[in-house]
């Protein structure tokens, strides 16, 4: 069932949110490519295959003029997509899919990664910052270095069990997300990297193609070394640019930031409304999604 709202006064619009369909998606991606954020070519499909239920679409005189996403992990869920029109903002359609959002994931612990402009916003919602993200872009993948042997322990994905996979995954985000992650390593235009070797996961990568290059998420690992493995594997298969969203100040991302001398491009401040979740961060290299979390 949609939500109604008629705004009175001047400037003021008539507007219903509802539920959106998988069609709607078009619209979701459409809105992220304006404002920049560059989204994966095969986004759409698996974002809303991870909760139909948790997409929202406000239209005025039968047109999309706004969106969000909320999308539930069991115990904690993510907003993201979080845009209006820029001609209509500043007309009640943002804190109506805000509070649309927060009523569908009530009583979860959710996170956000907010534009920094957005940050005051976020906090009259009753979410806290937790920490800065920043993306970073390489502009062309670097050339192999001499001398440097791979270890041999790196595969895709499809080689390693998936239960395997979504336990390792689950020590590094702080909900369930089977079935995102089934979705996000099987796409074709993604691609994966393991550090598997004798049964254990020493590191995962994904790469992602989107409107412009590619980007890598998640990144974890141990120790920078392990990462910048994962991180090599990865950016040979693509011609660039490459982007890495990391959170400010990780020691190793920093490492590979510097290594690689990547520039930053903007960031996000990563927020919760019950507080930042107990996950390994330190091996959480590169974020999965600023949509999705």
């Amino acid at each position: 069932m949609g939500l109604h709202v008629q705004n009175d006064g001047a400037g003021s619009m008539s507007f219903s949110i509802r539920n959106a369909r998988a069609e709607d998606m078009d619209f979701f991606i459409r809105m992220a490519s304006t404002e920049g954020w560059n989204p994966g070519l095969a986004d759409g499909h698996i974002f809303f295959e991870t909760d139909p239920e948790g997409f929202f679409i406000a239209e005025s005189q039968g047109k999309p003029v706004g969106c969000i996403s909320a999308v539930s992990y069991g115990t904690c869920g993510f907003i993201g997509l979080f845009i209006v029109d820029k001609s209509l903002r500043g007309r009640l359609i943002g804190p109506a899919l805000g509070r649309k959002a927060l009523a569908y994931l009530q009583g979860k612990n959710m996170g956000v990664d907010g534009v920094l402009e957005k940050v005051p916003a976020y906090l009259r919602f009753g979410f806290e910052p937790a920490h800065r993200n920043i993306r970073y872009m390489l502009q062309s993948p670097p050339k192999p270095e001499a001398g440097k042997t791979p270890s041999g322990h790196i595969c895709p994905a499809s080689d390693v069990p998936f239960e395997a996979l979504a336990a390792y995954d689950r020590s590094h985000f702080p909900g369930a997300r089977e079935r995102f992650l089934k979705l996000w390593l099987q796409a074709p235009t993604h691609r994966t990297a393991v550090w598997y070797h004798n049964g254990t996961i020493g590191a995962m990568g994904v790469l992602r193609a989107c409107g412009n290059g590619s980007k890598i998420g998640p990144l974890f690992a141990q120790d920078v070394e392990t990462a910048d493995e994962i991180f090599r594997t990865l950016v040979s298969q693509t011609q660039g640019p490459v982007f890495l969203d990391v959170q400010a100040g990780h020691p190793i991302a920093d490492q590979l930031v510097e290594r690689y001398g990547m520039e930053k491009v903007f960031e996000t401040m990563r927020m919760y409304s019950q507080g930042q979740p107990q996950v390994l961060w330190d091996e959480v290299v590169g974020i999965t999604t600023f949509e999705l979390g």
